[in-house]
């Protein structure tokens, strides 16, 4: 158990996260934690998936993702194991400069979203369906 300086308990989530980053790793914004216990984190301009052991799988660069990361900041888990991601300070008129964008769970980019009235994306939330 890792020790902290809190006086409050931190969440086996919390716990897990900690456990994960490097001592003085690089900004992060976000995590998801998936069924299977795979972690999967955004930050410095990198999507990083560890799994339920605490050993990195793979990281995925805004250049691999097809972006100009800003900061990948917030991220939101779909059903199907794909994230949308919030690309926080990227703004222009080209596909590289996306707002938000969509990673399936095979790392394949599904979709980018760029659009004029969006100017700093900090934060995604997918909110689910309507049922009738």
């Amino acid at each position: 158990m890792l020790k902290t300086n809190r006086t409050r308990p931190w969440s086996s989530a919390a716990l897990a996260l900690i456990a994960i980053l490097p001592h003085g790793s690089a900004q992060v914004c976000s995590a998801e934690r998936l069924a299977d216990g795979t972690t999967r984190v955004a930050g410095a301009g990198t999507i990083r998936s560890y799994d339920k052991d605490h050993k990195e799988q793979w990281v995925l660069s805004g250049k691999e993702m097809g972006i100009n990361p800003g900061i990948l900041a917030g991220m939101s888990l779909l059903p199907d194991g794909s994230l949308v991601i919030a690309n926080w300070g990227c703004k222009g008129d080209k596909a590289a400069d996306a707002s938000a964008l969509a990673i399936g769970p095979d790392r394949r980019v599904l979709w980018r979203l760029n659009h004029p009235a969006i100017s700093s994306a900090a934060h995604v939330q997918v909110l689910p369906e309507e049922t009738k």
